[in-house]
């Protein structure tokens, strides 16, 4: 027999983002050329990387986002501001025990496929996800015993302890881990075709290439802006600047260098937004010399931010610690353990750890994954050798690191980017798929977290974890969290990014 609930009609934790949207605004330099402006009802997008799938349950990576929250939605948002707002859902009741969430669905709501949503697709969405997705996107739900259907137009979701977490999961608007599939389009073709109850829907796809969306006739909310969508997937950053410039594309998002070059431009906008993006280093603590805490100490004291942010992001980046500074609450980088560059400390700790003579080991990343990766890797390769860790750079193809990351968990060490989280605690979540037991002190601080009944506390709680996974240096190195440069031509309005650089205000941008 069920518990009895209690209403909670949006009063999810308020996340107390320092970072609200940016209305982009022109800038007051002076021109020094003209722009062509595409003058059509589609509105064309460059971007640096193409997604490796469509389907929103089968791949970690965060650039994959920026496709998959074009057309799926979850049954909650988050707003620019923080706070959590109704999507598919109108309304959400959570038990006194914090053990079940029960869904009040929205009426009305039409897939792309022409089928009516209901609960029977958030089962099957839940199901699917808990079965075959993927590890980083189950690691979400972790508790989660059953999804059930309490009629047409209302779910429940019951858990095997609380889980304050769940409602910002629940609420992301990268739509990562909570997208909501079609039952009836079921997961032969999702890998290639996404069908979702978003404001866009796909008409083509060509790998590598591009994607096409159009207005979604049957879109249950306010329609796009722009008629078209196209989106055009460019890595080389400078031709992304030559194609706003020749009116190829209408908007893009430039380098630090290429931002600079389009200041100078008649007719082009450009603007930097801060992100909730995080830059780390994976440490492998289950492998040797990974597993000796004065050496991971080490690897923390030879790190330098600061520099890392000024000359890999060339600015566009700030040092940051696990819970990225546009949360104004975080806790200071600076306040952290072993978060402060201390040369010869690392020295001395390493030796400690049995390596007076320092230690040879590598790191595996994905080359140009943006635009400041390859020459952070090289420069935290410096800054490690400086304390005698000698470093070997091992480029994978996307395919390969992923394979080596998460699921051989055959590395040393590497490096790594995430994606904003509407949950915080997400920034801090140790993946036990990857990173061994939880230390028990660490797990008392989770425990906590998850039963905090207010924000304060839960904040606090965060905060805590943050300190206590800065001392172990475990499981990971938060090093940035980075700025983000948006440029667009003057003939599209309501460009609007927030924090957690979703390409869902793409829906809002109108082509004038």
């Amino acid at each position: 027999m069920f518990a009895p609930v209690t209403a909670r009609r949006w009063k999810g934790l308020w996340l107390g983002l320092g970072a609200v949207a940016v209305i982009l605004s022109a800038c007051s330099s002076t021109p020094s050329h003209t722009a062509t402006r595409v003058r059509t009802s589609t509105l064309t997008v460059a971007e640096t990387t193409a997604p490796t799938t469509l389907d929103p349950q089968a791949s970690p990576l965060f650039a994959n986002r920026y496709a998959w929250d074009l057309a799926y939605q979850c049954l909650l948002t988050t707003t620019a501001s923080g706070s959590f707002a109704p999507e598919l859902a109108t309304s959400y009741q959570e038990s006194p025990s914090g053990l079940q969430y029960t869904f009040s669905l929205r009426h009305g709501v039409q897939f792309q496929n022409g089928e009516t949503f209901t609960s029977a697709d958030v089962v099957y969405t839940f199901h699917r996800l808990m079965t075959i997705g993927t590890p980083e996107a189950r690691n979400l739900f972790t508790g989660l015993t059953s999804v059930t259907a309490l009629g047409s137009y209302s779910v429940r979701f019951t858990f095997s302890s609380p889980s304050r977490g769940f409602i910002g999961n629940m609420a992301n608007p990268l739509v990562f881990g909570c997208a909501i599939l079609s039952k009836r389009a079921g997961s032969s073709t999702l890998a290639t075709h996404m069908v979702g109850t978003g404001p866009w829907e796909q008409v083509a796809y060509t790998p590598d290439s591009s994607l096409t969306m159009r207005r979604f006739a049957g879109y249950w909310g306010s329609k796009t802006g722009a008629t078209n969508l196209d989106i055009l997937y460019v890595p080389t950053p400078s031709t992304q600047v030559s194609d706003l410039e020749a009116g190829k594309v209408n908007l893009m998002f430039p380098t630090q260098a290429g931002a600079a070059s389009l200041k100078g431009v008649k007719g082009v906008h450009v603007a930097q937004v801060s992100s909730a993006v995080t830059v780390f280093l994976d440490i492998n603590n289950l492998r040797a010399p990974f597993n000796n805490v004065d050496v991971r100490r080490a690897v923390a004291l030879a790190v330098n931010r600061s520099a890392l942010a000024t000359v890999a992001y060339q600015g566009a980046a700030t040092a940051s610690g696990y819970v990225p500074p546009t949360y104004s609450w975080s806790a200071p980088v600076t306040s952290l353990p072993y978060s402060t560059q201390n040369v010869a400390e690392a020295k001395a700790l390493l030796a400690a750890g049995g390596y007076p003579h320092g230690l040879t080991t590598s790191l595996i990343y994905i080359p140009n994954y943006d635009p400041g990766t390859n020459a952070l890797v090289e420069l935290l390769a410096s800054q490690l050798g400086s304390v005698g860790i000698h470093v070997t750079l091992n480029p994978l193809p996307t395919a390969a690191w992923v394979q080596a990351n998460n699921t051989d968990q055959n590395y040393t060490l590497s490096w790594n980017e995430q994606s904003y989280y509407s949950n915080p605690l997400e920034y801090v979540n140790v993946p036990g798929y990857r990173q061994g037991p939880v230390p028990p002190a660490l797990a008392t601080l989770f425990h906590s977290a998850n039963s905090s009944t207010t924000t304060s506390a839960l904040y606090a709680d965060i905060n805590a974890i943050q300190k206590e996974e800065a001392s172990l240096v475990y499981p990971t190195i938060t090093l940035l969290a980075l700025k983000i440069d948006v440029a667009y031509s003057s003939n599209l309005a309501n460009v609007s990014v927030g924090p957690s650089l979703s390409r869902n205000f793409l829906a809002s941008v109108e082509v004038r």
